[in-house]
């Protein structure tokens, strides 16, 4: 029973730490970024620079990052597009998921975030 009791122990040690990886996982992927618009068009492409809210400014580049992208689902487009033009020269706070970063946009090597909106808001004009 001894010999049994090892290898449950460890089974269960096991289960647990891959449980806590695929949870750090997956909360790695949720971010909240502060941004200004760069550009947008209306089919709801959104670019945003990063923008330091403590300081008050906008960042030339933030770990490695130039910009960003911040897109909806299709099925909130239209509010998103009226939100974003209603406000365009604010600052928003934006949660939501990184989705892969898109390394193919400049092809020189840098990378840009691209993220799937969960909240849009406007923290500053």
């Amino acid at each position: 029973m001894k010999k049994y009791t090892h290898r449950i122990i460890l089974a269960f040690c096991l289960v647990a730490v891959i449980l806590i990886l695929c949870f750090a996982l997956w909360m790695n992927r949720s971010v909240e970024r502060y941004g200004v618009l760069r550009r947008f068009s209306t089919s709801g492409e959104a670019r945003f620079n990063y923008y330091d809210i403590k300081e008050g400014k906008v960042l030339e580049s933030w770990e490695g990052h130039p910009w960003f992208f911040a897109l909806v689902s299709e099925d909130k487009t239209d509010s998103y597009v009226r939100y974003i033009q209603e406000n365009k020269d604010s600052v928003f706070k934006i949660t939501g998921k990184r989705e892969k970063e898109d390394c193919d946009y400049y092809g020189n090597g840098i990378c840009l975030e691209d993220i799937s909106i969960k909240r849009i808001e406007v923290v500053a004009k």
